[in-house]
């Protein structure tokens, strides 16, 4: 059993190093907990494209299947400009062709290709004869009957922080234990020192 300490400075002193070993656990866990937060706020469309898509069920996505027709809803582009919607997933084919209004806003329609490989792929309105305004979003071509929500799509990745901070705690207790432990010892030796010079 640990002696409990035996004047208040002793037990501050402990309880000092107790909370610093666990404010130094959580700074050194804190780091791999914050890219398991970041990864629960994915949302579509990306903050500060301008770019909008929607699947044939005129829902914001930016997962389609392959052959299935969607819509554009752009902003901020050139004002009465053609833009082409690429799909490019290796090799890059036109989709769709669209004229922005004097806004510089585009609502047009495009069609996934039938061949498209499920996966990753990236969307883009390029407008005619310049290059400056190509606005791309990447998108997730996946089964028709993953998109239509009939096949629960497998969790990927993990959600370990709960764990680190479990660990963290562990390895905070284990530190005041061999603090307390090793303080014990070294009271010990002292007094059996005092006792074999007496």
């Amino acid at each position: 059993m640990l002696p409990f300490p035996r004047s208040p400075g002793t037990l501050i002193k402990h309880m000092r190093r107790a909370l610093l070993s666990l404010g130094m656990a959580a700074l050194l866990a804190g780091p791999f907990a914050l890219p398991t937060l970041a990864q629960q706020d994915d949302e579509y469309p990306p903050e500060g494209t301008g770019l909008t898509l929607h699947d044939s069920d005129g829902n914001v996505t930016g997962t389609f299947f392959a052959g299935e027709t969607g819509t554009i809803d752009a902003t901020g582009l050139l004002a009465d400009t053609t833009y082409d919607s690429k799909f490019d997933q290796s090799p890059g084919v036109v989709i769709g062709t669209g004229e922005s209004n004097d806004d510089g806003e585009l609502h047009d329609t495009f069609r996934i290709p039938t061949g498209a490989d499920n996966g990753p792929a990236t969307f883009c309105l390029d407008p005619r004869g310049t290059s400056e305004g190509d606005v791309c979003v990447g998108i997730q071509i996946v089964s028709e009957a993953a998109a239509q929500g009939d096949v629960t799509l497998p969790k990927t990745g993990s959600s370990i922080s709960q764990y680190l901070w479990i660990g963290a705690g562990l390895v905070a207790f284990g530190t005041v234990l061999v603090a307390m432990v090793r303080r014990r010892r070294g009271g010990k030796a002292s007094s059996e020192a005092e006792l074999q010079n007496v």
